[in-house]
């Protein structure tokens, strides 16, 4: 059981680190000015030290909506490959 758990928890590790990896990536490489955006709805919020889950949630509506669609487009395990 104790196995078990260990490589759930280290799958869940890879699959979040190579999921912010090809985001990261995706931005880097996007052409249409998609980092001058996210950047400017970050700075919508007062401070992100100070920021609870929820305003994350709800103040960043792109920043999400980008997440999901790498993870779409890119699935976690596919995203190693392109």
């Amino acid at each position: 059981m104790i196995g078990n758990m260990l490589t759930l928890i280290i799958a869940g590790n890879e699959t979040t680190a190579v999921t912010l990896c090809s985001s990261m990536y995706a931005i880097a490489e996007d052409q249409t000015g998609l980092q001058g955006e996210l950047a400017q709805e970050a700075m919508l919020i007062e401070s992100i030290e100070d920021a609870d889950l929820e305003t994350f949630v709800t103040g960043l509506p792109r920043l999400r909506l980008f997440m999901y669609e790498v993870l779409r487009l890119k699935g976690a395990y596919r995203a190693e490959v392109s």
